[in-house]
């Protein structure tokens, strides 16, 4: 009716209406928008998510599905032979529930009798149980399409202690526009500076939306040496922010995004490295902070083998990452001074780039694949070709496949040309033995 109203002061009235049944229903639209924005993600198909309690009072169904079940059981004398499969607590089939209700942890018993053995099912739950599951959203913080739960589970006091400091955050931890990564970053920040003793361990448990009907949990356990290294990572991190490339036709990848899942997770960064070199030489793209992905890289290598007893060949100093990235610099340089009669950098780049090509892709192709020997036998030809001896360092980082790669995509990166802000003082983290 507003939108094909034309008169203007129809459609005022029309507005008036609309606000002050708004008003009026202002507790219903309220919870409405709770329930499919919220618990939604957590579990459905019961209480007010039932097709028949569609126009019921909320609270009501509520009430009547969970809370009043619970005081029933509790005021119960003979509560049945069964156990509830969290508590131990007695139960009988007629008085526990499935766990199909919440999404991505429970089977629905009815229609799947096969997993059970002799087709009997008997992984039920308490009533009190089931309330305190259905409590589950509180728990969580919702953060633009994520939901986030910090698992302190030193005592609940912790654990609410832990989400204050998101509630107290506001929109700095709950704006859309932040990403899941920046928002942990910031929280890790803020919980460290609040707490009087070190944290050991943190587990983030993420209720994330693979699309708009399903989800799943992804958690990641952030250990002391992880989390320091993440401070001392902060400002590459902050280089990625806002950094987008286009991997083919219809994929763009969210370097920051990709970079942190690849840290949290344990993953490498090479594969990522590979991935952007190749579009830089190929389509002559800028890669400005390759070099900060290969620093993360590098330092999450150093304090693990470092504290793991790792081999030192694995061991990649702050000196060997930079005289492998200088001497990639110097080429790139040298054969820049060689180009003439171009307008401006863009046509300028294009043309080393194509200069390169010929002997960037063996290199990539080798590195992908571990070859060591191909990977020689094509800096053997490139420097021969200029007259020149191989570096010590292209050398000796050949010790292991680790420093191999590492070094080796560190090389090409600095063939593809210095960073937009070349690192400062307060970029540069002190490291023992550097």
């Amino acid at each position: 009716m507003l939108k094909t109203e034309k008169d203007i002061q129809k459609s005022v009235s029309i507005c008036y209406e609309l606000i002050q049944y708004m008003k009026k229903h202002r507790e219903t639209l309220c919870m409405k928008d709770i329930i499919y924005t919220k618990i939604i993600m957590f579990w459905r198909n019961v209480a007010f998510f039932e097709r028949s309690n569609i126009r019921k009072d909320i609270k009501e169904c509520y009430y009547n599905y969970f809370v009043k079940p619970a005081l029933e059981y509790l005021n119960r004398k003979n509560k049945g032979a069964l156990q509830c499969i969290q508590c131990g607590n007695p139960i009988n089939a007629s008085l526990g529930m499935g766990m199909s209700w919440l999404n991505d942890v429970g089977i629905d018993m009815e229609r799947k009798r096969s997993h059970f053995w002799n087709f009997n099912p008997d992984t039920y739950i308490c009533p009190v149980c089931a309330l305190v599951y259905s409590c589950v959203p509180l728990g969580f913080t919702v953060v633009g399409g994520e939901a986030i739960f910090i698992n302190n589970n030193e005592s609940i006091h912790t654990l609410v202690a832990e989400k204050d400091i998101f509630e107290r955050g506001g929109e700095k931890y709950t704006t859309l526009n932040q990403l899941y990564y920046k928002v942990l970053y910031s929280f890790i920040d803020d919980a460290a500076q609040e707490q009087t003793r070190e944290i050991q361990n943190i587990q983030i448990i993420r209720r994330v939306s693979v699309d708009t009907d399903t989800g799943k949990y992804v958690f990641n356990t952030l250990s002391k040496p992880l989390l320091e290294i993440l401070k001392a990572c902060k400002s590459n991190f902050k280089n990625l922010i806002n950094w987008t490339f286009k991997k083919d036709k219809d994929t763009y990848v969210n370097v920051y995004q990709e970079v942190a899942n690849n840290f949290f997770s344990g993953r490498n960064q090479y594969a990522l490295v590979h991935a952007i070199l190749q579009k830089v030489f190929t389509e002559n793209l800028r890669a400005p902070y390759v070099r900060d992905i290969l620093q993360i890289q590098r330092r999450r290598m150093r304090k693990f083998y470092s504290e793991e007893g790792g081999s030192e060949a694995m061991y990649i100093s702050r000196k060997e990452f930079d005289a492998a990235y200088n001497e990639g610099l110097r080429i790139r340089r040298e054969y820049a001074n060689t180009v003439t009669n171009v307008k401006g950098d863009n046509d300028k780049n294009m043309k080393i780039n194509e200069s390169l090509r010929s002997f960037v892709y063996p290199l990539l192709l080798a590195l992908k694949t571990k070859d060591k020997a191909k990977f020689n036998d094509t800096m053997f030809r490139f420097y021969v070709g200029r007259n020149e001896s191989i570096p010590k360092i292209l050398i000796e980082m050949q010790q292991s496949d680790e420093k191999f790669q590492m070094l080796g995509y560190t090389f090409i990166a600095g063939l593809q040309g210095e960073s937009l802000n070349s690192e400062n003082a307060e970029n540069i983290v002190n490291e023992e033995g550097e």
